[in-house]
Order: structure tokens, then sequence, then C-alpha cells
């Protein structure tokens, strides 16, 4: 199986695209104008009683104008235009499992999508009712198809899939810049695979090991004077961020990740509590969930 990103140019470029650049386009986030407030004209303190039931009708007239145009409901966004409008000016980062990293750019109007080997892609973009992939186009009306990708994105726990590649959002300026921090990422999480890892919190108080199968994880979570308790899901890692997901999409552990040692990677949770994890050589999951029990003694 190969990274995705190269099937995609070479079926771009099969269907004789201008989309492929040699550059990316820079994308900063700005934030919307402020609204003005709206003003009023004060009243003179005294007027007669004429003036006041001559200026009356007109003020009513306005207030129910105002009203009206208040309650008056907006035009529904599309699917595509609701996405657009939620992922504007956003980085998505990740790696697969073949120690290749990506960064997809959303910007104005177009995607620019980045692989560590060198490729880019730069493209119009949409989405379609009730199909969930993400389409790729040659023109800026979204007429001229070139692609489809297997996408998914959940705004609620942010985060976003493409094919079996796991996206988080990611702060930063340019595409090349955050590539370029997702070096490490890549070859670390290329060591978890095939393999179990993992060790006990600073305070002997819990226990994490987990083992990589491509996109796929298994885990196991031990806390002192239990038993080892069996997880299954998939896992998402980027410049700094190690997150393991259950199978709806949800979080169940986000970390912290560093590596000062290659044999041990370290794991830093919300709450500053550290794991260090260490690898398991020629062990199964029975054996780790042993090896956890003893490392919380």
């Amino acid at each position: 199986m190969k990274p995705f990103v190269k099937k995609l140019l070479i079926l771009c470029m099969a269907a004789g695209t201008c989309a492929l650049t040699a550059c990316g386009e820079k994308i900063t986030t700005e934030s919307p104008a402020a609204e003005p407030a709206g003003t009023s004209a004060a009243e003179p303190a005294e007027q007669t009683e004429a003036a006041a039931s001559e200026t009356q009708p007109e003020t009513t007239a306005a207030a129910q104008d105002d009203t009206e145009t208040e309650t008056e409901p907006a035009e529904p966004l599309t699917q595509s235009e609701a996405y657009h409008k939620a992922l504007q000016n956003t980085f998505w980062s990740g790696c697969d499992a073949f120690a290749q990293s990506y960064v997809f750019a959303f910007g104005e109007e177009k995607l620019g999508m980045y692989c560590s080997d060198g490729s880019k892609l730069e493209s119009w973009w949409g989405v379609k009712e009730d199909e969930s992939g993400l389409f790729f186009y040659s023109d800026a009306g979204c007429t001229q198809e070139l692609t489809m990708l297997p996408w998914s994105y959940d705004a609620d726990h942010q985060i976003m899939m493409i094919r079996d590649v796991v996206l988080l959002p990611t702060e930063g300026t340019d595409a090349d810049s955050i590539q370029n921090t997702l070096k490490d990422a890549a070859l670390i999480q290329d060591s978890l695979q095939g393999c179990w890892w993992g060790g006990a919190n600073d305070a002997k108080s819990e226990a994490l090991a987990f083992t990589l199968n491509e996109a796929n994880l298994s885990a196991l979570t031990c806390e002192n004077g239990g038993e080892p308790t069996p997880f299954m899901g998939f896992w998402g890692m980027n410049a700094d961020t190690f997150v393991l997901y259950n199978e709806n999409y949800e979080p169940f552990r986000t970390y912290h990740w560093s590596q000062d040692d290659a044999s041990v990677l370290k794991l830093t949770d919300e709450n500053g509590a550290a794991v260090s994890c260490g690898k398991y050589t020629d062990a199964d999951a029975q054996t780790v969930g042993e090896q956890l029990k003893t490392a919380l003694q």
C-alpha cells in the first residue's frame, strides 16, 4: 500500500489538470471585521402634542421595518459551504503508517496538500450531500471533477480522516514550516508499528501500553490493584500531540509526546501526569498486561 497522496497526484496528472503546483498558498488566519454599531438620535425633551402625533406613525413604521428585517430567515448554507466556512484558513497535519507526513492547508477557496516526499497539490474542493468524500475540481465553479478521497470530519472532536490517516488541527502560518516539524513524528510512529510500548505514570497509579498496526490501535490500561482493560481504536500523531481514539471518533487519551532517548517515548496528559513508555520485546497482550501490573507495584 502506497501513501494516498501519490495516488491522488497520478490521478490528477492523468486528468490533465494544472492544479499541481510548485508552491503552496500561504494562509494566514484573519478575524472578520466587526459590525458597525447602530446609532439613534435623541428626541428633544419638550415637544408639542401635534409634533408627537406626527412623528409617532413614522417611528412605529420604522420599528416594524426593523423587526421584519431582523426576523427574516437567512438562506441556509449548503453542506459544502458549511465545511468551507468551518475549515477556512486552518491547517491540519498528521502521519501515516509508512513514515510519511501530510499537511492540509484550507485557504479562502483552494485546498493545498503537502506530502513529506515533496509532492504538492493545490485544487478547488468541495463535498456533496450524502456522500462521505472530499472532491477535487479543476475549476472555481467546481464543475470539473478530478478525483475524490474518502473523508470524514468531526467538528465536535476536532478530528479529520483522509482514507485511514488521522489529521489533527495544527497551529501555523504556512505549510512548509509545519511539514518541517513533522519529521520526528513520522519516524517515531514508524518505530511504534507492530510492537508494544508502555509503562506506568510517575505516581504509579495507572499504566498504559499500546501497539500500532498501521492505522489501527490496540491498547491496555491498568489502574493500581486492578486488571488490565483492553481498548481498540485508532491513533493520530503530529509534531507534538499523540491522540488515542475509540471507534466512535472520540478521544480516549490525548498526550503531548517527547522523546530524548530513542528507547523511551514520554507521554504527558492534560493534567501533567507523564508516562515513560519503553518497548516490550517479543511480547503479546497477555504478557504486556502482566508487566503493567508489575510496574504499578
